[in-house]
């Protein structure tokens, strides 16, 4: 696969905001600004990633190629058993599918680095010590304001043996797309209320001396 390199690794540069002019530095894949890291799935698909301190804003940055992916990410610490709200905004521009492209993720680690446990009843255990890893959580776009600006937020239940959580801020698959990412919040909040869900089921089956042909012939009624 051909790479395409981006020329320099730090320039000052006029970005796009919605209408003002910034200023903004490169940040090399890997590097680190503001707290937080910029990574990529592989090095020659990585976008162009920018950091402008006067806004404190975190900016992802694709050329023409489809396959273009990366994020930010920092870690931030939790407390196991205790629910969090968390929020971010992002600035999206050029980019078809927001939903699809401009991504936030929560993943949880224990104490060890490693993905944290999910606790009973949320798993049916075939043994005592099989406990699931957890799933990442990812936030939904919440609200939209006139000037472009998306709000992705959700509330969350930590698993008991969490100890941090993983925040990554991605763009992906948006080609020639840009987004800028800024305010992500995780807070405590009080426990969510339980939900009652009703559960009902129905079996079917043929009547009794109803041949293949009868049975297949209800079943579509």
């Amino acid at each position: 696969m051909k790479r395409n390199t981006w020329p320099g690794t730090a320039v000052l540069m006029v970005m796009w905001t919605g209408g003002a002019v910034a200023l903004g530095a490169e940040v090399p894949l890997g590097g680190e600004a503001g707290g937080w890291r910029c990574a990529a799935p592989r090095a020659e698909i990585a976008p162009r990633f920018e950091w402008n301190a006067m806004r404190r804003e975190w900016r992802i940055r694709a050329d023409d190629c489809e396959s273009r992916s990366g994020w930010w990410w920092r870690q931030m610490a939790v407390t196991g058993g205790q629910c969090y709200a968390f929020r971010v905004r992002a600035l999206p521009r050029n980019v078809t599918n927001t939903l699809r492209s401009v991504v936030a993720r929560l993943i949880w680690q224990a104490a060890d680095g490693q993905r944290a446990r999910l606790d009973p009843p949320l798993y049916t255990p075939r043994v005592v010590t099989d406990r699931p890893a957890s799933e990442p959580e990812h936030p939904v776009e919440a609200d939209r304001s006139p000037d472009g600006w998306l709000e992705l937020r959700g509330v969350y239940a930590t698993p008991s043996n969490a100890a941090a959580a993983v925040v990554e801020l991605h763009l992906r698959w948006a080609p020639g797309g840009e987004v800028a990412w800024r305010d992500a919040e995780l807070t405590p909040v009080p426990p969510l209320p339980p939900r009652i869900v009703r559960v009902a089921a129905v079996h079917c089956g043929p009547w009794p001396g109803a041949t293949s042909r009868t049975s297949l012939r209800s079943s579509r009624r």
